[in-house]
């Protein structure tokens, strides 16, 4: 996020203290390398955990591996980024502003903010401005008191939990411009 904001010194100082091949200390992830998830946002796609993959599980890996192609390029990554935009156009919902549960959603009953800005941002990488006004509009709905994003939405879309900085970066990522 800091890159597209431009403080790349920013990134960059994050970045001295924790080199892409050192182990993430979020104790979940104890097997994954740190920054190789969110690493596509900032252009970042050697270190990618799903590189040279051609479909995920769940949204939020459909979005981000669709970003992964779009960035590889070519014809292939074209159609590989376009055939994951498909599935996840197909599963967003325009009216209510989600897209429809995965099996993690589903395992959880809730529908998770930050895919709902993943999917925002791919919106603006695919040049789909009824997705992006549709995304954009249901995350300024979203927005907290405090100012940040509240991590999970009931199937209500009631707020359910608490704003992280996570959350909210990528909801900032699919707002801005």
């Amino acid at each position: 996020m800091f890159k597209q904001t431009g403080n790349e010194d920013l990134a960059l100082k994050i970045r001295s203290r924790h080199a892409p091949g050192e182990g993430d200390n979020d104790p979940g992830r104890k097997s994954r390398r740190s920054n190789d998830r969110f690493c596509v946002l900032e252009g970042e796609i050697d270190h990618f955990y799903l590189a040279g993959q051609k479909d995920a599980l769940n949204n939020d890996e459909k979005a981000l591996l669709a970003l992964y192609w779009l960035q590889k390029g070519g014809p292939r990554g074209m159609q590989y980024a376009r055939a994951l935009w498909k599935q996840l156009r197909d599963q967003y919902d325009i009216s209510r502003g989600v897209l429809n549960m995965d099996k993690a959603d589903r395992k959880k009953n809730l529908y998770s903010v930050y895919k709902t800005a993943l999917m925002g941002i791919l919106a603006k990488k695919m040049k789909d401005q009824e997705v992006l006004a549709s995304v954009r509009a249901t995350l300024r709905s979203w927005q907290n008191t405090d100012g940040g994003w509240v991590t999970d939405r009931t199937p209500d879309l009631q707020p359910n939990g608490v704003a992280n900085a996570e959350t909210t970066a990528l909801v900032i990522l699919a707002l801005s411009d």
